[in-house]
């Protein structure tokens, strides 16, 4: 069971507002060290309008077991950091539109950002890396995609980037953030 507010922990949390903040800052560095990169070794693409109709669809597909791919790359650090099968949260907020899994006890705030940051990496920089890589513009779209679908987990990670790396942090149970357990000195944000 996750620890509440009362037992000395400490709410680092985000409005969607806030989250959408980070993302509107960030949306044009992401863009261009993706898609703008991607133009910018390989040129603009074809403009074959059955293929970016087809291609569209697939992408659409993609992403929609990309966001369930999403959360379970969020687990596999989990269980490598202790956390169990037992232990863990999974919902859908609609009206934030946001899916989630909890850990539901606390791990250090390295491994927390472990946990926050591995899907952001695999889904989103390797295929855009990948995609530049070799010219496959679907994949490096795919990749932008989904770093901007981890606009959350990125958000959260700015909010606990002064922690020192052995902090106890787990999910808040109903906002966008964690519970910190810290001491008042540590700066908060």
């Amino acid at each position: 069971m996750a620890p509440d507010i009362d037992s000395g922990y400490t709410p680092y949390t985000l409005t969607v507002d806030d989250v959408l903040r980070v993302l509107w800052r960030g949306l044009l560095p992401v863009t261009a060290a993706t898609l703008g990169v991607h133009l910018l070794v390989w040129g603009l693409p074809a403009l074959d309008p059955s293929a970016w109709v087809a291609g569209g669809l697939w992408l659409l597909l993609a992403y929609v077991i990309a966001v369930v791919a999403h959360e379970a790359l969020h687990v596999l650090p989990m269980f490598a950091f202790g956390i169990r099968w037992s232990d863990l949260r999974f919902g859908i907020r609609w009206r934030d539109g946001v899916v989630f899994v909890h850990g539901g006890k606390p791990v250090s705030a390295r491994a927390y950002r472990i946990i926050l940051s591995t899907p952001g990496i695999v889904l989103g920089v390797l295929p855009a890396l990948y995609g530049i890589g070799t010219g496959a513009g679907w994949i490096t779209l795919f990749g932008w995609l989904m770093l901007v679908s981890a606009v959350g987990d990125w958000a959260v990670l700015r909010l606990i980037r002064r922690l020192p790396p052995d902090t106890p942090v787990t999910d808040h149970p109903s906002e966008v953030g964690c519970l910190v357990a810290t001491p008042p000195e540590i700066p908060h944000g």
